[in-house]
This record gives C-alpha cells, sequence and structure tokens, in this order.
C-alpha cells in the first residue's frame, strides 16, 4: 500500500494512521520501523493505539483494539432506505457524538488529568473542520442546526474529558 511505501522511504516515522485505502487492521503493520494503523471505513470502528517511549528512546506498542460503532448500521440503513433521509442524518449525528464522547474519554484516560481541556481541544477540532466543510461548500450553508450541534459537541467532549480522567487504570 501507499502507506508501507511511506515508511519503507521515509526514517523517522513512528505511526501513521491510515484512512485511504479503507482498509480495517485488526493488527498494526510494522514496516522499517513504523507503525501502520488503519480503524476502517465509514466509521466502522474507533481505533485506539498506546505507544511508550523510554527515556533512553525505546518504544513499545502497549496496546492497539478497535471499538465497533455505527457506521456499518448506518451504510445498511442508507443502502435499502429504511429510513428517511432527514432521521438518516440524525442517527449519523448520533453515532458521531458517541464516537466524539467515547474517543475523548479514551484520550482522556490516557493523560489522566484535565479533562475537560481535552474535551474542548477535541472539541474545537471537530467544530473547526465542520466549519470548513460549511466554508468550502461540501455541506449546506451556516444555519441555526450548525450552532447547535457545535455546543453540543463542546458538552459532549468536555463530558467524554471528564469521564475518562476518572475511570479506574488496570493495574
Amino acid at each position: 500500500s501507499e502507506d508501507e511505501l511511506l515508511a519503507e522511504k521515509v526514517e523517522g516515522i513512528d505511526l501513521i494512521v491510515s484512512g485511504h485505502t479503507h482498509t480495517t487492521l485488526a493488527e498494526p503493520i510494522a514496516v522499517n520501523n513504523t507503525y501502520i494503523v488503519s480503524a476502517g471505513p465509514y466509521c466502522e470502528n474507533l481505533g485506539s493505539i498506546t505507544i511508550e517511549w523510554t527515556e533512553g528512546g525505546e518504544r513499545t506498542l502497549t496496546d492497539y483494539h478497535l471499538i465497533l460503532i455505527f457506521g456499518l448500521l448506518i451504510t445498511t440503513i442508507a443502502y435499502f432506505g429504511w429510513v428517511s433521509v432527514g432521521l438518516l442524518g440524525n442517527i449519523i449525528y448520533a453515532a458521531f457524538v458517541i464516537t466524539f464522547f467515547t474517543g475523548t474519554a479514551i484520550i482522556s484516560k490516557k493523560f489522566a488529568e484535565k479533562g475537560w481541556l481535552i474535551g474542548i481541544c477535541v472539541a474545537s477540532v471537530m467544530v473547526l473542520l465542520s466549519l470548513l466543510f460549511y466554508t468550502i461548500g461540501v455541506e449546506a450553508p451556516l444555519s441555526l442546526q450548525f450552532y447547535i450541534r457545535s455546543i453540543i459537541t463542546f458538552v459532549i467532549c468536555i463530558a467524554g474529558g471528564m469521564i475518562g480522567v476518572n475511570l479506574p487504570t488496570k493495574k
């Protein structure tokens, strides 16, 4: 794949998070001291990877797993036309909210401090990306719905971050 070629030719890359190939990798691929991971197409999974470095600079992959989310279900519903387009849009938005919450909780658990700040950072990136799509015309013009969803995104991400830092860790 393009990712493997990149890892072979460029030194110093620790991790490539792939998405272009629409491939689901149950385990990372190691090429030239670079890990390549991919959670799969169309929001099927949320990927989580933990890489730790020693003080001497040695790197260890300590955890990698995929969490199945609603993408496959949404794709199936859309394909067969089982619900209206408006309801499907709301289902997709709900899937993203769940993904934001879960992702922020996982990230916050790993850092184990300032979950609210991590939540604000994640939400800011999501809202800025949404704003970019509106600006370049991929989505409909800005509306009250955009602002409401942006506020919900911030609340969900901050809540996920605050809950994530308080989750018990394995010993």
